[in-house]
């Protein structure tokens, strides 16, 4: 297809593209050892390379990817624009509870922390699937955390409506991003050959997010937490969402495309 037709790729994992065929090859036996190995015999995993090669264009959905050989693709726009109203301070923290994504521990241990904190009260809500170890630290911070915290975690993948329900309550967005993960055994690292699923979820609802400091954005959105966590957390910022207003973004979407034949 690509080497017939006009083929744009949207690339999310940046050092997935750049990798060798010896990669490739060395990973097969590092996880996933039947799936690897049927991508292999039966998919043709090393013409990975000349796929790429062969496209006429390399898409990204992160702007702050743009850079190089790869074009932005703007589809990103803010379809809840409502303020919560609130009693307690809600803080959701969006995607699985997974510690390799995720620094879990971190979070827990700046909660355990909070009474110096200046609110009464506000809650966290874990707003993805826990499981195995990180379900117990959850679990045991439940019976351990200040008295000024309520927290919220689900054992089961949560359905849409409900993640949509949630992520429309919170007054801020927390996201613990690790600075590195792995796909298909090769390195990446979020904000620079990797983006964050978080990037959409805080466009899409209008959010403030904290992420690590080590995060590479330009976004205004985007919270460092090289700030003291209070002043993270509780920060009185109002950002302006129409950049992302659904009909901007369908005429830069426009424009891109037909950039693009």
């Amino acid at each position: 297809i690509a080497e017939k037709f006009n083929t744009s790729i949207i690339c999310h994992n940046l050092n997935f593209v750049k990798a060798s065929n010896f990669n490739l090859l060395s990973s097969i036996f590092k996880e996933d050892f039947k799936y690897r190995l049927k991508l292999l015999l039966k998919e043709g995993l090393l013409r990975k390379s000349y796929v790429y090669k062969k496209a006429k264009n390399l898409l990204v959905l992160d702007e702050n990817l743009a850079k190089e050989n790869y074009n932005n693709l703007p589809i990103f726009y803010t379809k809840f624009f409502e303020k919560p109203d609130n009693e307690t301070f809600t803080i959701v923290i969006p995607g699985a509870v997974s510690q390799k994504r995720r620094n879990y521990d971190k979070i827990i241990k700046e909660l355990s922390i909070s009474t110096s904190l200046n609110v009464t009260k506000f809650e966290i809500i874990f707003l993805g699937k826990a499981q195995g170890n990180e379900l117990e630290i959850l679990q045991n911070f439940e019976q351990n955390k200040p008295e000024n915290i309520s927290i919220k975690y689900f054992t089961e993948k949560v359905p849409q409506n409900i993640f949509n329900d949630y992520m429309q309550k919170a007054n801020i967005l927390w996201c613990p991003i690790q600075q590195e993960t792995e796909f298909f055994s090769q390195k990446e690292i979020y904000g620079i050959t990797k983006m964050s699923g978080n990037i959409g979820d805080a466009i899409k609802f209008g959010k403030l997010a904290i992420f690590p400091e080590n995060y590479p954005s330009k976004y205004a959105f985007i919270i460092s937490e090289k700030v003291s966590l209070e002043d993270a957390l509780f920060v009185k910022k109002e950002i302006d969402f129409s950049d992302f207003n659904k009909e901007k973004v369908l005429k830069q979407l426009e424009k891109t495309i037909f950039a693009l034949l």
